[in-house]
């Protein structure tokens, strides 16, 4: 299980990523503006990350940002509906956990893991997240796309079990 657990970390992180997608869009639609969701879902981060010694720098540089588009103080104010909701679990999970994850998957696979899995599992979770919250049908492109991205992936579970059992007849061998 042990060599599994970076495919089941990016999985989770994609589940992450597509909650916050689907909470983040809800609380646009109410009217929340992006660059103020930016700065405070940063600013939730740097909350959680503060034990860590995390400097302040982008939460700045997102305030600057956010400022320069939106200077209306009444869109500022936070509220208990979707944006606050939105900015907590972004801040939380996308900012904290998912960042975490994707560092430690990286740290134990390697970038081009984390490169092609993720773009694999993220056009799966696409086309199921279409067809079960959508209503939409499955086109053959993306259709296509799933089944590609998941030979690919198959093919790199099936090349790490071939790396092990080289491993494995070399050390044998010794």
């Amino acid at each position: 299980m042990a060599d599994k657990r970076p495919y089941v970390a990016m999985v989770v992180v994609q589940v992450i990523v597509a909650g916050m997608a689907m909470i983040s869009k809800a609380a646009f639609n109410m009217g929340m503006n992006t660059f103020i969701f930016l700065f405070y879902r940063q600013a939730f981060s740097v909350i959680f990350l503060l034990p860590l010694c995390l400097i302040f720098r982008s939460t700045f540089q997102s305030f600057l940002v956010a400022v320069a588009f939106e200077r209306r103080l009444s869109k500022w104010k936070l509220h208990f509906d979707f944006g606050l909701l939105a900015i907590a679990y972004s801040g939380l999970f996308i900012g904290v956990l998912a960042f975490y994850l994707q560092t430690w998957s990286i740290d134990k696979k390697g970038l081009a893991f984390i490169c092609n899995l993720y773009s694999i599992v993220s056009c799966d979770h696409y086309c199921i997240v279409c067809i079960a919250f959508r209503g939409n049908h499955l086109s053959g492109k993306c259709f296509g796309r799933c089944c590609n991205g998941n030979r690919t992936l198959q093919c790199a579970l099936g090349k790490d079990k071939r790396k092990e059992a080289c491993r494995s007849n070399t050390e044998y061998l010794e």
